[in-house]
């Protein structure tokens, strides 16, 4: 299992196990509500594959495969990857760009060394490279009344945090406004 398996479109699963319940003694004090355990598939003695894409709105891709490859009798290697794409879907005026973008490639290499009846190797790595601009938040209105609204307005200035690589996004009447509250 990985870490951020949950975050990731998964690829090439043999099995999904849904545990209910405090799990701690097996996983750790952070699954007190349960865990979710997923498998990928093992390498195996047939040659095999396959690949599959998708495509759709806000420049949406999606495109997988994955191979199984025989070496020798006792030796079998699968790899597979995957590439994801999802252009922004709310246009950031101040910075000119559409925020809520993300890429995501992985890629995932198993190899299953049986010398003997008795022994089984199987040696497992991922790779994960995700990419994204931000979160897509945009601010319908604001409440003339919230004290907080000066007291941000205030503090934020050229000390704001930042929003990307080099970005500040200043907090004053230009951005933050109460003329639309109702």
């Amino acid at each position: 299992p990985s870490q951020v398996g949950n975050l990731l479109g998964l690829f090439d699963v043999s099995q999904i196990e849904v545990l209910r319940g405090p799990q701690g003694t097996l996983f750790g004090r952070n699954t007190i509500a349960g865990a979710v355990l997923y498998s990928t598939v093992k390498p195996d003695d047939n040659f095999s594959g396959y690949a599959s894409g998708q495509i759709g709105d806000y420049g949406r891709r999606l495109v997988n495969g994955v191979v199984n490859i025989p070496l020798s009798d006792t030796l079998a290697v699968r790899a597979g990857g995957q590439y994801s794409h999802m252009g922004g879907y709310v246009h950031d005026q101040l910075n000119n760009i559409d925020r809520g973008s993300d890429t995501t490639k992985q890629g995932r290499i198993r190899i299953r060394f049986t010398p003997t009846d008795k022994l089984t190797l199987d040696v497992k790595g991922d790779i994960l490279d995700q990419h994204g601009n931000g979160r897509a938040l945009e601010i319908g209105a604001v409440n003339p009344l919230a004290q907080f609204v000066g007291i941000a307005a205030g503090l934020a200035g050229p000390f704001g945090p930042p929003v990307g690589a080099g970005e500040h996004r200043p907090v004053d009447g230009r951005y933050l406004t109460t003329r639309n509250y109702q």
